[in-house]
């Protein structure tokens, strides 16, 4: 017995007219879609003698992209300042959509914090670019960037929103009331 079970198929891969064959479908140059991280690495690979950093994410937007996978190589180790700054400055996107757990947390960038406290916390927008490859003329997408997507934005870790605090302040509210007017006299056995 393999223990392998077959996922349901959506309506949505029911309308399909393509070929589940691994390929994404080529994103025109300056399409900005939604996505989610599902994954990270920082540090040094095997069989690699340089540090590198990269973030897994998938495209979120429905439509003819959704679910589509892709890679950012955050260039945090590059020898050009621009690019390192670039670098972190989309990384600290994604640490604010998932609370600031690693810049408020005051904790590492490693691969465990990316998976502990970005995959499915952090949801961005991404800006995607277009080269061709000179050798055989083929279409490559990248990443441009990242930006806020304020809507899918989690509170600062250790804080509340200030929507979360009037509900639990309007639920404290409510029980007080609920119990104001039923005294319990302190000769009767409560039940205990």
């Amino acid at each position: 017995m393999s223990g392998l079970f077959l996922n349901q198929v959506s309506q949505e891969d029911l309308e399909y007219d393509g070929f589940f064959d691994g390929q994404n479908k080529i994103i025109p140059e300056g399409t900005e879609l939604s996505a989610i991280v599902t994954g990270g690495f920082n540090g040094i690979e095997e069989g690699k003698a340089v540090q590198s950093c990269y973030i897994n994410f998938v495209i979120s937007t429905p439509g003819e992209f959704y679910n589509q996978k892709y890679r950012y190589n955050a260039k945090v180790y590059d020898m050009d300042a621009g690019k390192r700054d670039l670098a972190m400055k989309n990384l600290s996107v994604l640490d604010a959509q998932a609370g600031f757990p690693l810049s408020h947390g005051r904790l590492e960038l490693t691969t465990e914090n990316i998976e502990d406290h970005w995959v499915g916390n952090a949801h961005m927008r991404v800006k995607f670019g277009l080269l061709v490859a000179e050798d055989d003329g083929r279409e490559i997408n990248f990443v441009r960037g990242f930006g806020y997507l304020r809507e899918k934005m989690l509170s600062p870790v250790g804080q509340q929103s200030s929507q979360q605090v009037a509900a639990q302040a309007q639920q404290v509210a409510q029980d007080q009331q609920q119990y104001q007017g039923t005294p319990v006299d302190s000769d009767q056995d409560i039940g205990f």
